[in-house]
């Protein structure tokens, strides 16, 4: 544990600052945080658990989670959520140096707690920022240069969420037990004079029609067609919809609030796996396309109307 470290006064009024108070008290808290607890190093690279997070700063789980995704929010910092590393993408620059010459020999130091570091998606990225000014040798990680954005971090709700959709999935592919691989020859007879049902085939091209449209529409050119994409779209036409009723999903998933990022994380959640998930997946955007619902309320804003329409009928309805 570090005796001390430095944290400039332009934390609260620079323009890292003025974005994390932008986001939130729990964004500052956090981000105050990892730059001061006891796990931190000098690198700004370190293990340090949710949890963790949570406890030492009387934030609570929900808290704790919404702080941090709000740092990676503002380019604070970075979360492997597998290994449970942080990076705080400036801290190593502003705890050691800007630039340290091949003689300083905190460069051999450096490369040193580098490389005892434990695996994690942030070894190449972190190189490939402070190897210069470090006068570092050894590059660590397989991955691409160009740092890979962090996820935001699921709230308890949405792990609850998406352990019931998952449920979900995994029994309506039991009941349909959907055929992905339509070129397969039909089942071979069972039994004297009895056929097994054949499930209903699906095209490739159907696939890359509906994958098509969702790029357009939803703006991902880059996106690509990956396998579970591609199961979870083959399933529901399989189901029976169409492909002009997927894009239709597609297009109503444009009017949910919630998906387009009026949510805590303030994240888009509008992947085509995601619309194709399971059969109420798909009637819910195709209503919405229909239909769209109302404006949904943030947390904090249904208790603001709450609280006004109890001073309203305190007051009279308002009226002198």
């Amino acid at each position: 544990m570090r005796d001390y470290s430095k944290v400039s006064p332009k934390f609260w009024i620079g323009a890292t600052g003025k974005r994390l108070r932008a986001r939130g008290p729990e964004a500052q808290i956090v981000a105050f945080y990892l730059l001061t607890c006891p796990s931190a190093s000098m690198l700004g690279l370190y293990y340090v658990s949710i949890p963790t997070i949570a406890h030492e700063t009387g934030l609570g789980l929900e808290g704790a989670t919404k702080g941090l995704n709000e740092c990676v929010g503002a380019e604070f910092c970075g979360y492997d959520t597998e290994a449970e590393m942080v990076w705080v993408y400036e801290m190593a620059r502003y705890q050691v140096a800007e630039q340290l010459s091949p003689a300083d020999h905190q460069c051999k130091g450096i490369q040193r707690d580098y490389n005892a570091l434990p695996q994690n998606r942030f070894l190449g990225p972190f190189y490939d920022r402070y190897a210069d000014a470090f006068n570092m040798t050894l590059r660590r990680g397989g991955d691409s240069p160009t740092q890979a954005p962090s996820k935001p971090l699921p709230s308890q709700e949405q792990e609850q969420e998406q352990e019931q959709e998952q449920e979900q999935e995994q029994e309506q592919d039991k009941k349909t037990n959907v055929e992905l691989t339509p070129d397969d020859p039909a089942p071979p007879p069972t039994g004297k004079g009895k056929k097994r049902a054949t499930k209903p085939a699906t095209s490739i091209d159907d696939v890359q029609r509906v994958f098509a449209h969702w790029q357009a529409v939803r703006d991902h050119p880059q996106a690509k067609l990956d396998t579970k994409r591609e199961k979870n779209i083959r399933a529901r036409l399989a189901d029976g919809y169409t492909v002009e009723q997927l894009c239709k999903a597609v297009d109503g998933i444009a009017n949910s609030s919630f998906h387009m990022g009026d949510n805590e994380q303030r994240t888009v959640y509008d992947d085509i796996e995601l619309i194709c998930r399971n059969a109420a997946q798909v009637d819910k955007f195709i209503r919405h396309a229909d239909a769209p619902p109302s404006p949904r309320l943030s947390k904090a804003g249904a208790r603001t109307a709450e609280a006004t329409k109890r001073w309203l009928e305190r007051n009279g309805g308002g009226h002198a």
